[in-house]
């Protein structure tokens, strides 16, 4: 775009390929246009699920009240904050290249230091930080907002901000949803005037209804247990690390001397408090009393047989923790559970192919939201046109002895795609660049440069081969 164009074309620009590089569902934030401008489509027959809401505008205080009780649970319980980051971990990052882009490609130098260098909320940095907090609103809460804040000039984005995700709403709008935000000394929440910069992650939704469930749905009932059986274990706890006790004077029989007996109780009642306060020092101590012939003192312990309670429960423990990890799609290893069924921390195919299937899930919402922004960077910074793709590093779910025997059975099956597309070069079968770049994109070939397609048809297919 030229320099002299005012903010106002900018907008209108932008405006003009919401429909193409919108990240969510439409509304003027959900509904877009599609990519080649056709008309709208007619009227549908099925009728929206918002219709039963109670008005037209619900910030839906079950799912707000759902997102308090998920952070309670992580809050409490370890295993269930892992539960999230683990995911986060094997979905990985994203990195923006640009197709065929050579080295020095201004165009790519311009998208590596924004996605390096962007101001996130007040003290993060990097696309890498915007991206993990919302993957972690999107997956614990069941909802990500985000927003990229143009610079004034419209030159580029100057920062990405992640909201708090219990604020979001929406709103009906006939039969279109709109999305919105509770926010301070407002009674009914507020709709995004320029949507264009709102990004919505909401990985899993389900029946048509707009708010995204959090990876912790249906657990509720299973956390509530867990909980109640971990704090009867810190109750036992307390009993075995710091123990309460009952002291019984008894008296010998026919013995009336009372008051004999009552300064003995007053003496070891003197004695226990400070053995106590000794204790809380972290010092030993000593009860010392003398009774008359036939006397007896006994000491007993308030929850003795406490470790037996711990031993008793932690089978339940263990079938509880078995439900929620089953829910988290996670193997127990990665949840930090050892267990010794027989169980070890390989993953089988089956196994690695279910995470790897629910890794692109959790992806593909994002990367929409990922091309979106980079594309917008991209025009803003004057190199519109440029074809984006995205990559993925996330982590390996298999060991390195597999991987890098994977490894070298892809290499061997390229050097063979690539020797079987050369002496078809050879041959004459293929004379042109089109034609050359068209056989190693059917082969699953990278593209090839301008000096390397030049290379092949002029050298020939045999010498670059033996190079």
């Amino acid at each position: 775009m030229k320099t002299g164009e005012t903010l106002r074309e900018y907008k209108d620009f932008f405006k003009s390929i919401h429909g193409v590089v919108t990240s969510g569902m439409g509304s003027s934030f959900f509904k877009g246009q599609n990519e080649n401008n056709e008309a709208p489509a007619a009227d549908a027959q099925i009728e929206p699920p918002w219709d039963t809401l109670v008005s037209p505008w619900s910030n839906n205080l079950k799912m707000r009240a759902g997102i308090k009780l998920y952070r309670s649970l992580r809050a409490t319980i370890p295993m269930m904050d892992v539960i999230p980051l683990r995911w986060i971990g094997l979905i990985g990052d994203l990195y923006p290249c640009i197709e065929n882009a050579e080295d020095g490609d201004p165009a790519q130098a311009f998208l590596d230091d924004f996605y390096h260098n962007v101001k996130v909320n007040s003290f993060g940095r990097g696309w890498p930080e915007y991206q993990y907090q919302m993957t972690n609103a999107g997956l614990g809460d069941g909802m990500g907002l985000g927003e990229a804040i143009p610079l004034e000039s419209m030159t580029g984005i100057g920062s990405l901000k992640v909201g708090d995700s219990s604020t979001i709403a929406f709103k009906t709008d006939g039969d279109e949803v709109v999305l919105g935000q509770m926010k301070r000394k407002q009674f009914m929440p507020i709709a995004f005037g320029d949507d264009q910069w709102i990004h919505y992650y909401a990985p899993d939704q389900r029946n048509g209804y707009p708010q995204g469930y959090s990876i912790f749905h249906g657990m509720d009932f299973v956390a509530q247990i867990l909980t109640r059986l971990l704090k009867s274990v810190d109750n036992s706890a307390w009993r075995i690390g710091d123990p309460s006790f009952i002291t019984t004077v008894i008296g010998p029989e026919g013995n009336k001397d009372t008051q004999g007996i009552k300064k003995v109780i007053d003496a070891i009642g003197v004695q226990t408090k400070r053995i106590f306060k000794a204790r809380r020092r972290g010092k030993p101590g000593d009860l010392f009393a003398g009774l008359p012939a036939g006397g007896e003192i006994k000491v007993d312990m308030i929850g003795a047989g406490g470790e037996k309670i711990l031993s008793s429960i932690k089978i339940p423990i263990e079938l509880i923790t078995d439900q929620i990890i089953a829910k988290a799609m996670l193997p127990h290893w990665m949840l930090g559970q050892r267990r010794s069924q027989g169980m070890n921390s390989n993953l089988s195919d089956a196994e690695r192919d279910v995470l790897n299937a629910q890794v692109k899930i959790y992806r593909r919402p994002m990367e929409s939201i990922a091309l979106k922004v980079f594309n917008q960077v991209l025009i803003m910074g004057g190199f519109p046109g440029r074809e984006l793709k995205i990559k993925w590093d996330g982590a390996a779910l298999i060991d390195e002895k597999t991987q890098s025997e994977a490894n070298r059975n892809n290499a061997v099956a390229y050097k063979a795609s690539v020797e079987a597309a050369l002496l078809l070069v050879e041959s004459g079968a293929v004379q042109t660049e089109e034609e050359l770049q068209q056989l190693f994109s059917d082969l699953g070939i990278k593209s090839l440069t301008e000096q390397e397609v030049y290379t092949i048809l002029t050298k020939g297919a045999r010498e670059r081969i033996t190079k």
